[in-house]
C-alpha cells in the first residue's frame, strides 16, 4: 500500500546556514520557515496552529500549514509550529506524533536523511520514521521501519522576496578568550570587551582588536573587574571609550597604541557599583553612567579635556544604559535599578533645556532600553521585544522583536538595518520567552523584520552564555555572538 503513496517537496530558496556543535548539550543552529508538501500535492498541517495532531490534508499553505525548522547536529532537526510548539514523536517513535511540546528534547529531534530528487526522510529518536498514513486520513505517525513512498517528503522553504538583498555572512572559529560582552569600531579597528571568568567580580578582562572583523587578537585587560561593560567610539573616530563594571572605571584605547589608559575613576560608594551606560553626547560631552543597585547612577562626563563627575543630575532609582544626543536633546536610555524584567522597566528620559532635571519621554510596555541610535535624522530605540524608532520624540512607531536583548543596529541601505538580538535562559524562564540569538534585518518603510538567522541554545546555566552585537565597520557590517560562552566573529557584506 506504501508504495501509491508519493511525497513532492518543491525547493523554492536555497539559503546558506552554518551548522557547529560544542558537546552533547550545546547546540547553536539555524532556522528557516518552511512548509512540508504531501504525496498527494497537500500540505502538513498542526490542527490548531499546534498542540492537536499532525496531519498531510490541507490544499493552501496557511499559518497552519508553516513550519520553523531549526538544523541541530548529526543532521538531525526539530519542527516548531505556528504556536510555538514542538513536534513530537511520542515515546520517541513506534507511535503517534504531537505537536505540543515548548521545548526541544529528544523526542522533539528527527535525523533529516537525503534522499534521491531532492526528497528527504525523518528518522525519529528510536530509528522509526514518520509517515504520512493514508489508512488515517494522511494522519503523521511515527510506526514505520523501512523508508517508502508514504514516508518519502521534500522541504518548501518560504519567504522569498525578490527584492531581498543577498547577503553573504561569514561566520568565524571560536575565539580564544573569555565571552565577548560589547563591541565598537574605529575607522580602523574593530574592538570587543570581554566578561571575566563567570560570577567573577574580581576577574581578568579583555580588549581584543580585529581588522577583518572575524580574526581577534588580545590587546590589554583590567584586572579585579567582572566585565568590560561599555564601550563606544571617541568623536575623533581613532579611539575608544571603555567603562569597567565594577570597580568603576573609565579607560581609553587609542589605534596606534596597544595599552589601556585610565582616564577616571567614580567616587568610592557603598553597594554593588556598575558602568553600564556610556556615549558620545556632542555638545553635552563624552558620557559614562556608573549604577547602583536600588541606588541612583552618577554622571560623569568629558567636557573640555578632562572628567567631570556628577555634570548632570541624577534619574532616580535607574540604571542607565545608553546616551544619545538627538537634535539637540539628551536621552538616556534606562532600566529600573532592581527589576529588569518587569514590562515596564524600559523607559527613555531627556535632560531639561537648563540641566537641571531629566523628564520622561516614553516608558512603553516593552522591558529594559539598552541601545538608541541615531540615523538620518531618526532616533531608535531598543527595547525588550520591540524596536521604537520616532523623528520627533512625539509620534513612535514600533516592531516587535524576537529577542529581549539589543544594544545597537548597523545600517545596510537607507531602508535596511541589521541588528542582533538576543534571549538568555533567565529570560525564558522568567517570561517564558523563547532563548536564543537572531540575526535580524529591519526595513523601516515596510515595518517590518526578517530573521536571517537563528542560532538556538538549550539547557545552559549562567546569566552571560549568550550575546551579540554588530557595527558597521570598513564599509560592512561586523559583529559577533556567543553560543554557551564561546564568542565568534560574524563579517556581512551584501
Amino acid at each position: 500500500m506504501n508504495k501509491l503513496l508519493l511525497t513532492v517537496f518543491l525547493v523554492i530558496i536555497g539559503v546558506s546556514i552554518n551548522t557547529f556543535s560544542r558537546g552533547e548539550e550545546e547546540y547553536a543552529y539555524m532556522s528557516e520557515t518552511i512548509a512540508i508538501k504531501g504525496y498527494n500535492g497537500q500540505y502538513l498541517c498542526a490542527e490548531n496552529g499546534g498542540d492537536d495532531i499532525v496531519i498531510m490534508n490541507r490544499d493552501k499553505c496557511g499559518d497552519w500549514e508553516t513550519f520553523e525548522i531549526t538544523y541541530l547536529d548529526d543532521n538531525y532537526i526539530a519542527l516548531k509550529t505556528s504556536n510555538g510548539q514542538y513536534i513530537t514523536a511520542e515515546g520517541g517513535g513506534g507511535g503517534e506524533v504531537s505537536a505540543n511540546r515548548p521545548i526541544i528534547g529528544e523526542w522533539e529531534q528527527f535525523r533529516l536523511l537525503s534522499l534521491s530528487n531532492n526528497k528527504v526522510a525523518f528518522e525519529t529518536f528510536d530509528g522509526h520514521y514518520l509517515c504520512a498514513d493514508l489508512q488515517y486520513s494522511n494522519l503523521l505517525v511515527a510506526d514505520r521501519s523501512v523508508i517508502g513512498l508514504w514516508e518519502t517528503f521534500e522541504i518548501i522553504k518560504l519567504g522569498v522576496d525578490h527584492n531581498d538583498i543577498d547577503y553573504n555572512i561569514e561566520i568565524g572559529n571560536e575565539i580564544n578568550s573569555d565571552r565577548f560582552c560589547r563591541i565598537t569600531a574605529t575607522d580602523n579597528f574593530l574592538y570587543a570587551g570581554t566578561y571575566a571568568r563567570k560570577n567573577d567580580r574580581d576577574g581578568r578582562a579583555w580588549i581584543l582588536k580585529s581588522g577583518d572583523g572575524l580574526n581577534f587578537d588580545k590587546v590589554d585587560f583590567v584586572d579585579n573587574v567582572e566585565s568590560l561593560h561599555t564601550m563606544f567610539t571617541g568623536p575623533s573616530g581613532k579611539n575608544i571609550n571603555v567603562g569597567t563594571e565594577h570597580r568603576s572605571a573609565v579607560y581609553s584605547l587609542w589605534d596606534d597604541n596597544y595599552r589601556l589608559r585610565r582616564e577616571f575613576i567614580f567616587s568610592n560608594r557603598g553597594g554593588v557599583k556598575v558602568i553600564i551606560g556610556s556615549g558620545d553626547g556632542g555638545e553635552f560631552g563624552e558620557l559614562m553612567a556608573e549604577s547602583i543597585f536600588d541606588g541612583n547612577p552618577v554622571i560623569a562626563g568629558y567636557v573640555d579635556g578632562s572628567w567631570i563627575e556628577n555634570i548632570y543630575p541624577t534619574i532616580p532609582n535607574k540604571f542607565i544604559w545608553k546616551f544619545v544626543n538627538f537634535k539637540g536633546n539628551l536621552l538616556a536610555g534606562c532600566s529600573y535599578a532592581s527589576q529588569f524584567n518587569h514590562k515596564y522597566s524600559g523607559s527613555i528620559y531627556r535632560l531639561s533645556e537648563d540641566r537641571s532635571k531629566w523628564d520622561l519621554v516614553v516608558d512603553p510596555p516593552w522591558g529594559i532600553c539598552k541601545g538608541l541610535m541615531v540615523y538620518d535624522g531618526v532616533l531608535y530605540a531598543m527595547f525588550g521585544k520591540a524596536l521604537l524608532w520616532t523623528e520627533d520624540l512625539m509620534y513612535w512607531k514600533e516592531v516587535e522583536m524576537p529577542g529581549v536583548h539589543c544594544f545597537n543596529l548597523a545600517k545596510v541601505s537607507d531602508d535596511r538595518f541589521i541588528s542582533i538580538w538576543y534571549t538568555p535562559k533567565r529570560q525564558r524562564v522568567m517570561n517564558g520567552y523563547e532563548e536564543g540569538i537572531w540575526l535580524v534585518e529591519f526595513n523601516p518603510n515596510t515595518e517590518k523584520i526578517k530573521i536571517l538567522k537563528h542560532w538556538v541554545t538549550i539547557d545552559k546555566n549562567g546569566p552571560y552564555w549568550i550575546g551579540g552585537g554588530v557595527v558597521n565597520f570598513k564599509g560592512h557590517i561586523a559583529g559577533f555572538f556567543t553560543i554557551n560562552g564561546v564568542s565568534r566573529g560574524m563579517k556581512i557584506t551584501w
